[in-house]
């Protein structure tokens, strides 16, 4: 085993740079459904690549995903209901 030769450590660490560089481009092109299942996936939103850069994930693209993982508890029901009223 050489210096150099792949570990289950990098492939973690690919696997999850890789995850950030779809976060970065799922920001860039506003592509709410990515940010979703990135997201779900357990990614966080402030994550950053290799060059310190972040996807700049909008306040309203961290509300809608936020939204569409929500199970829609009966709190939620309501403050939707209210906001239907006003």
């Amino acid at each position: 085993m050489g210096e150099g030769g792949n570990t289950v450590g990098d492939t973690v660490e690919m696997a999850s740079l890789e995850r950030v560089e779809a976060l970065l481009e799922a920001a860039r092109y506003d592509d709410i459904d990515d940010i979703i299942s990135l997201e779900s996936a357990g990614l966080s939103l402030d994550s950053k690549d290799l060059h310190g850069r972040t996807g700049k994930v909008t306040c309203s693209q961290r509300l809608i995903a936020l939204l569409a993982i929500c199970e829609f508890c009966d709190k939620c029901r309501e403050v939707e209901e209210m906001q239907e009223r006003y």
